[in-house]
């Protein structure tokens, strides 16, 4: 790959064009807040593309030929002239430390992915459509009272907060992709219910959890790559986090996810890889709950897992569910007359699942014979044995264990 190095100013003048296909071309002149304008033809379908320490202006015969590659500024991106800016792949890189650096991107104009990726604030100067992904690496993208649309995924390295703020408006449509971070995921506002869509808190640090009163997720993804096992004695290393009320919570390190408010969450929760903590919140889930080989799912003690009517937890082998103390699996459902009996399912023999209370809002209990299929039950006016359901309990749903219960 050849790397063209431009130590002056550059121009893509109206009769030109530039043709980049896996090389790089660089233009690396000490920061005058010159505009570098490009006039016309740009094919670019892989490679580098980079103002180091200027900005780029797209100028109103501009031919967009844009599938791939990276473009790269060390300031800001202006394409403001109706429909010469629509690339249909590629990466706009931003770098600048410079306070005030913005994009404008506005009157049909659009952008596929775009990363930020510098420790100052970049803003906004109108409504931003990314037609792919959007990717925070570093620093604050500040929307200045606009709208973003992601088509793709948000990927957030620093943690996201759902700020609650009288001074600004905040328009949420979530109906599908996903959301990443390997920081916190913070609500604090009343109206945050996407209809879709994933939170994936991922990466090897710890992460907290938390939305406001009235807010929901959909979709909880926990895809953390290093995990301990919960215990009962705490490390010593602290986390610092923040209540709904904006109370500091300090938390134990237990290399992933905790839970600092109750959850309600739509959708359902995926444990693919690391811990999720309830701590001692409600956590409330209309879906299903699958913890897959490498993830944990710790209840701690008083704290809560509610499922909904139909809704499923899978501890699959090689995944484990803790239950530490006196803990609540809170199970819904919708009463017919049916007469059936809540099943869980083993691989392999003992059953154990100490410490642990399950109830609903009646008299709950579960059967443990010596093997085979064990059952929990809820009795409305008829007593059962250990190996046998009344004609009178309730269907509450189903739970299949392929992995480890316990403490």
């Amino acid at each position: 790959m050849w790397k063209n190095l431009l130590h002056g100013q550059f121009e893509l003048a109206s009769t030109g064009t530039l043709t980049i296909d896996g090389d790089s071309f660089i233009v690396d002149a000490s920061s005058s807040r010159v505009w570098q304008k490009l006039w016309r033809t740009f094919n670019f379908s892989d490679g580098l593309f980079e103002i180091t320490n200027n900005s780029i202006r797209i100028h109103t015969s501009f031919v967009d030929n844009i599938t791939g590659g990276i473009i790269r500024t060390g300031g800001t991106l202006s394409t403001v002239y109706s429909n010469t800016f629509k690339p249909s792949g590629g990466t706009l890189e931003f770098t600048s430390d410079n306070y005030g650096s913005y994009i404008d991107c506005s009157n049909g104009n659009y952008v596929y992915n775009v990363v930020r990726n510098s420790s100052n604030t970049f803003l906004l100067q109108s409504d931003l459509i990314i037609k792919n992904d959007l990717t925070i690496d570093a620093g604050v993208l500040n929307p200045n009272s606009h709208n973003i649309a992601i088509g793709g995924n948000w990927t957030n390295s620093g943690g996201i907060h759902i700020y609650d703020n009288d001074s600004y408006t905040l328009t949420e449509d979530i109906t599908g992709g996903t959301i990443r971070t390997v920081g916190n995921f913070t609500g604090t506002r009343t109206d945050f219910n996407p209809t879709g869509g994933t939170i994936e808190l991922y990466g090897s640090t710890d992460a907290n959890l938390s939305m406001g009163v009235g807010s929901n997720f959909y979709d909880i993804l926990i895809n953390k790559t290093t995990a301990d096992k919960i215990t009962k004695e705490s490390k010593d290393e602290k986390i610092i986090s923040y209540n709904r009320d904006g109370t500091v919570i300090e938390l134990t390190r237990n290399n992933g996810v905790n839970a600092i408010s109750a959850l309600d969450i739509n959708g359902g929760i995926i444990i693919d890889a690391g811990v999720f903590n309830s701590g001692t919140q409600i956590i409330s889930v209309n879906g299903d709950v699958d913890i897959n080989v490498g993830g944990l799912f710790g209840i701690e003690q008083n704290g809560t897992l509610k499922l909904d009517a139909g809704s499923t937890l899978d501890v699959n082998s090689g995944g484990e569910l803790q239950v530490i103390g006196t803990n609540q699996i809170v199970l819904n459902w919708t009463y017919t007359e049916a007469v059936d009996y809540f099943n869980i399912y083993r691989s392999t023999d003992p059953y154990n699942f100490s410490g642990a209370t399950v109830f609903t809002t009646s008299s709950v209990g579960y059967s443990e014979p010596a093997t085979g299929t064990k059952y929990f039950y809820y009795v409305t006016t008829e007593n059962t044995t250990d190996n046998e359901v009344s004609r009178k309990t309730r269907k509450l749903g189903k739970i299949q264990i392929l992995g480890e219960i316990g403490k």
